[in-house]
């Protein structure tokens, strides 16, 4: 008898023991600070998109893995931010924005474009800086930006680096 609590005791130690392991590798869906955590992505999986230059956002660039991802429509490559401050963005508040940038040339320096409503212009506060390391898992070379939209309404922002031109539209709230 004392066997088969021993045996029965072990069991139940090990189901625990799976238990945990495999709650503890569960991406969870966004990290304490609140900002989704960028390693739940594959660079294999590229949403579908619209045509370029859509008008009047839509459709508005398709969102990736996790909140605030979103992928762009470019030519000559592939383009991806990740609006950090929360996604979608919000009016007179600058957002860190990290860019993967993926295409002939892609090295360089990209230069970035903010239009909004009525053709009103947006500004880069700093950046772009180049980001030598990261856990974020797209394809690319990585620059950071700050943004700042100074209205609500449909944007488009504009990237370009060697052959590579890209577009990212958002609804700013």
């Amino acid at each position: 008898m004392e066997i088969v609590r021993t045996q029965m005791s072990r069991g139940a130690l090990a189901a625990v023991f799976v238990l945990a392991a495999a709650w503890a590798c569960t991406p969870s869906e966004s990290s304490p600070t609140g900002v989704s955590s960028p390693t739940t992505s594959s660079p294999a999986s590229v949403p579908t998109v619209g045509a370029l230059d859509a008008a009047g956002c839509r459709p508005v660039s398709p969102s990736g893995a996790f909140a605030g991802e979103v992928y762009g429509t470019a030519t000559g490559g592939t383009v991806w931010a990740w609006f950090m401050a929360g996604y979608p963005p919000k009016a007179g508040i600058e957002d860190k924005t990290i860019w993967r940038l993926d295409g002939p040339g892609a090295s360089g320096a990209p230069t970035f474009a903010l239009v909004g409503p009525g053709n009103q212009t947006g500004r880069l506060n700093w950046g772009p800086e180049m980001h030598i390391g990261s856990t974020w898992n797209r394809p690319g070379v990585e620059f950071g930006t700050g943004l700042l939209f100074p209205s609500a309404g449909c944007w488009n922002v504009h990237v370009a680096v060697g052959q590579l031109t890209g577009d990212v539209y958002v609804v700013v709230t």
